[in-house]
């Protein structure tokens, strides 16, 4: 009788479970590994020049956020103050004098501009320019609006 090498045959089914059983078990292992290690400390508060008190205890950092959170939340209240802007400008735009062509000499005189007179984020008012009719911003980050 020829005798020869016996080599079981592997199920493609059975080869895959096994593969996927190992890479479940490693992404585990990792996982208790890093559960282990030591957190990062919260980093130092920042100096109070960096911080503005927007009224009831609430403080917002005059810088970049470093989380996407952060960023996200900073996005949002920029894109209030730029909309404010935008509109407090058509406001202006249309309290135009039409015959001289000035602009009207303060925000108050403006119709429906006291809703839209002053910065979401700092609550700060926003600088008028009456000889141009230009709106400012003086939030840092919102110089550009």
């Amino acid at each position: 009788m020829k005798q020869g090498c016996y080599r079981p045959r592997v199920d493609g089914a059975l080869l895959l479970r096994t593969v996927l059983l190992v890479c479940g078990l490693l992404l585990f292992a990792g996982l208790l590994a890093s559960c282990g290690k030591k957190q990062a400390e919260a980093p130092a508060p920042a100096p109070a020049d960096h911080y503005t008190d927007v009224g009831g205890g609430v403080h917002i950092i005059n810088e970049p956020a470093q989380t996407l959170p952060g960023r996200v939340v900073q996005h949002a209240l920029g894109s209030k103050c730029q909309e404010n802007m935008r509109q407090l400008r058509m406001l202006i735009d249309t309290s135009k004098d039409e015959t001289t062509g000035s602009y009207p000499s303060s925000l108050a005189s403006v119709s429906g501009a006291d809703r839209l007179s002053q910065c979401p984020v700092s609550h700060q008012p926003y600088t008028y320019d009456p000889a141009t009719g230009q709106v400012h911003c003086t939030f840092p980050g919102h110089e550009k609006f």
